[in-house]
């Protein structure tokens, strides 16, 4: 391809990489203080102070929920998928 190519492959996968490791300390974050107290941010404020940390860096909705239901025990989709 080219060297300009390979200067943008090169800063994506460092920026995707940086990226990456701010959505999983979020996601370990949110786990910890749903697991801790109740999973609903209105009755457990240490998890409504790490869900606002997490919007304010941008973290996805999606990545926000995950861990929320992976505290839960997972989300019902999963239960119903591996019973059948």
């Amino acid at each position: 391809m080219g060297r300009k190519w390979a200067n943008i492959v090169a800063k994506k996968t460092a920026k995707d990489g940086a990226t990456s490791n701010v959505y999983a300390k979020f996601g370990v974050e949110i786990y910890a203080a749903a697991k801790q107290g109740e999973p609903d941010p209105e009755l457990n404020t240490s998890l409504k102070f790490v869900i606002e940390r997490a919007k304010q860096a941008q973290v996805p909705k999606h990545v926000i929920d995950k861990a929320i239901d992976k505290a839960k025990g997972g989300s019902d989709e999963n239960v119903r998928a591996r019973a059948l």
